[in-house]
């Protein structure tokens, strides 16, 4: 079985485990922007971005 269709692109499961592979990357990219600022205002947005994104990714799996 073919997680891609002809062009290339994903289908079915696969598609969903390619966007939970880009969302960790970018949490994890957040937390390193948090890691390497000194900036309490700007850390704040990031830390605000990161808990919607994990509130969003486990609301969808919850209720899957």
């Amino acid at each position: 079985m073919s997680y891609t269709n002809p062009h290339g692109q994903p289908q079915g499961i696969a598609i969903y485990d390619t966007i939970l592979i880009a969302e960790i990357d970018a949490i994890n990219t957040y937390a390193d922007h948090i890691a390497n600022s000194n900036m309490e205002d700007v850390n704040k947005v990031w830390r605000d971005i990161i808990k919607d994104e994990k509130t969003l990714w486990n609301d969808s799996f919850v209720a899957s």
